[in-house]
């Protein structure tokens, strides 16, 4: 039923009645299409607000520049198709949006260029999660990596296809009984995980080539406790293992990786349920003769192995007990409401995180270059003694950031920042692929959310824009003329004491003002107040009357606050306009 409906929707003959919106429409808020209902998108397009859709409801976007500010959700038989499209999902920190399918639906994106945000100063990653039955469909699509990142996940028995797509998803993780297939020269990268009571060998394909074949999973012989399958078809993935606690599973590998400087594989090594400490020592990207780790019940061997560049990150999930990792190089530590100390480390290039109540993770006389510093949802992370490189800090709410002594450094000038450029023969970063070349770790607080330096608060930050517009241009001798323009806030942080200033042509005198605004000598002050991020103001206008012919008339607008703001380059409108 749903790919009849897609396949009638393509050919224009759709009979479904239309949502509460005229086809070809853009809805501003937030909206929700139930059995039956249709909508199709095209141009320009923003919504702010979740979009939901259920029953055998379809909603299209073609030939568009699609803006998201809120989740999507596809359940029952519903289909999502997004084709010849720039689509953005705007996160303005990130994992604040998502995308979900559910039951059997469909979100399918064809030719599109897919965004995470639309903030270009830091990468902001998001999640998709696809379950019970559900498919995501990409081809011939791609992200940006520089500023976007999208996860991917499929359980239960749902499906991933991506074929002649560029790093869209960033990254799959497969789960259950779902199945995945890359295909088509696609590049991605892909988490295998082996969970309690699985036992494998895993035999990698040779990479060395460029673009390969290969197939694993429940149907691979010898393999047990596995349910889930992937195919890879004509394309060069990058490969991942999930090790969990009570596995067994050998890699056996060709001893090379991939052309572009990557290698044939990373771990994610997870502890579970941790009630003991345990100590990890001494992980180390590149070549693995032998490699053997047996925490938590489990044993992980690689043989012949080259890992990743960025090979290593460890995963903890709830419990009492310290994990510490020392004297090592790991690209992610991330805790689930777990207890985490790194010591004498480098951290690479994926994130150091906390999510959770009761979720901690220090880390002391350790180099840092995260894609984000990330604490979440009551986690708390400190920072001690450490070089922190570039790395955003962002603590969303009832979570906190703390950084003592150390430094916080710019981001390195190396570009391109990539396997081969930007990481030494021992993996240690030498710039950080995700933040612009001299900037230094910017700070992002959402709610209560804090990030603490050297046991204060960073000084407020924020980034004021006004837009707006005169009419009538020209204007007679004799006539009146309005300026309109409004205010805004692209934070990261809340703005105080927000006014807007009125500079009166010289050839004009003050009619009227909106409220809320008063003459000053022959300017006009609006006092806007406070403006919480990405908030803007009321709409301010002032009306002004031609005293003069001298022509043209030339105003201006500008916006103050208290805090501090690294781009005044927007805070100044200038107006012209013709006299008759």
């Amino acid at each position: 039923m749903a790919m009849q409906l897609l396949a009638a929707a393509c050919a224009g003959t759709i009979g479904f009645p239309a949502a509460s919106f005229a086809a070809d429409s853009c809805p501003t808020r937030g909206f929700t299409l139930l059995n039956g209902q249709s909508l199709t998108i095209t141009g320009a397009c923003t919504v702010e607000g979740d979009i939901t859709l259920q029953g055998a409801s379809l909603l299209t976007i073609r030939d568009a520049r699609f803006v998201l500010r809120g989740n999507l959700t596809a359940g029952d038989s519903a289909i999502v198709y997004v084709q010849s499209t720039e689509f953005i999902v705007d996160n303005s920190f990130s994992t604040q949006w998502s995308m979900t399918t559910l039951g059997t639906a469909l979100l399918w994106f064809n030719k599109v260029q897919f965004r995470s945000s639309e903030k270009t100063d830091a990468n902001y990653f998001m999640a998709y999660l696809a379950r019970n039955s559900s498919k995501l469909w990409v081809t011939d699509s791609a992200l940006p990596t520089a500023t976007s990142f999208f996860l991917a996940r499929a359980i239960n028995t749902a499906q991933i296809v991506v074929t002649r797509s560029q790093n869209f998803p960033s990254e799959i993780f497969v789960e259950n009984q779902a199945s995945v297939r890359v295909a088509g020269g696609t590049d991605t990268t892909l988490w295998l995980p082996f969970d309690i009571g699985a036992r494998a060998t895993l035999t990698l394909p040779d990479q060395s080539a460029g673009p390969y074949s290969w197939n694993f999973g429940r149907s691979t012989p010898g393999v047990v406790g596995i349910g889930y399958d992937v195919a890879i078809v004509d394309s060069l993935v990058r490969l991942g293992v999930n090790s969990r606690p009570w596995s067994q599973v050998t890699i056996v590998g060709t001893g090379k990786g991939p052309p572009d400087g990557s290698g044939e594989i990373s771990i994610g090594y997870s502890l579970n349920a941790v009630f003991t400490p345990q100590t990890i020592s001494g992980l180390r990207p590149g070549y693995q003769a032998f490699t053997q780790l047996t925490h938590q019940g489990r044993s992980l061997v690689l043989q012949n192995v080259e890992l990743d560049p960025v090979g290593w990150s460890v995963w903890v999930s709830a419990g009492p007990g310290l994990v510490t990792i020392r004297d090592s190089i790991l690209n992610e530590v991330a805790s689930w409401s777990g207890n985490v100390e790194v010591q004498t480390s480098v951290l690479q290039w994926a994130v150091l995180g906390s999510n959770g109540p009761g979720s901690s993770v220090v880390v002391r006389d350790s180099s840092i270059s995260s894609q984000l510093i990330f604490a979440n949802a009551g986690g708390h992370i400190e920072v001690h003694d450490s070089i922190v490189t570039g790395s955003p800090l962002a603590a969303n709410d009832a979570s906190t950031v703390s950084v003592f002594g150390g430094q916080l450094e710019t981001s390195g000038s190396v570009r391109p920042c990539d396997w081969s450029t930007g990481l030494t023969s021992s993996g240690v970063p030498l710039c950080n692929p995700f933040v612009a070349p001299g900037v230094l770790p910017s700070v992002t607080t959402v709610a209560s959310g804090q990030v603490i330096i050297d046991g204060v608060p960073p000084p407020a930050v924020t980034d004021l824009q006004l837009v707006g517009w005169t009419a009538p241009d020209p204007v007679s001798a004799a006539g009146s003329f309005t300026y309109t323009v409004q205010a805004g806030n692209a934070g990261p942080d809340a703005a105080t004491g927000v006014s807007v200033r009125f500079k009166t042509p010289t050839q004009a005198i003050v009619e009227s003002v909106s409220p809320g605004c008063t003459p000053a000598d022959r300017d006009v002050i609006c006092q806007v107040g406070s403006l919480s991020p990405f908030q803007a103001s009321a709409w301010l206008s002032v009306t002004y009357r031609v005293a003069s012919t001298l022509t043209p008339a030339v105003g201006e607008v500008t916006v103050t606050g208290d805090q501090f703001d690294p781009d005044p380059t927007n805070h100044r409108l200038r107006l012209t306009n013709a006299i008759q």
